[in-house]
């Protein structure tokens, strides 16, 4: 697995391939638009990290006093998006890309969502399901024993 990532900064942006845009090999106006809003949004915050290649391989998030999402909030981060496509998928990249989004030192809470009243009152629009481990995020997938097991052995408290 490559580990080389870069963020886009208003210095390489214009030279970057934005993974998550329309795929052509023409112009497109919305490649540019996208540009000229990220080149704004950079310094509110908002990081695109990606894989150094041309590959579908990033993540894009913001702190969510500056995210451009309908939702209130403070000390938590907007993921806009995660993705890891084609070859490159089952490689770590998509750990790796949320541990350094991690990394950044922004105080978490964590809530159990378990009644209709705390649901309302998140601070984010995607509430059905994620799986914590030790404070550690591990999956948005439901689990099966398999899947389970897997990551507690990971963690080190199981094992076969």
């Amino acid at each position: 697995m490559s580990t080389d990532f870069i963020n886009l900064t208003k210095e390489n942006l214009a030279n970057e391939h934005l993974c998550c845009i329309i795929r052509s090999k023409k112009l497109h106006p919305g490649v540019e638009a996208k540009r000229g809003w990220l080149s704004d949004r950079l310094n509110e915050g908002h990081v695109f990290r990606k894989l150094d290649a041309k590959a579908t391989v990033f993540i894009e998030y913001a702190p969510l006093e500056t995210a451009w999402v309908p939702i209130n909030g403070d000390h938590y981060y907007y993921i806009y998006c995660l993705w890891v496509s084609g070859s490159p998928k089952g490689n770590g990249y998509g750990r790796a890309l949320m541990e350094y989004c991690e990394k950044e030192n922004v105080p978490a809470s964590f809530i159990q969502v378990d009644s209709l009243q705390k649901a309302k009152e998140l601070p984010c629009v995607f509430n059905n399901w994620a799986v914590l481990y030790k404070g550690k995020f591990e999956t948005v997938n439901l689990l099966d024993v398999t899947a389970l097991k897997r990551i507690l052995k990971k963690a080190g408290g199981v094992h076969d």
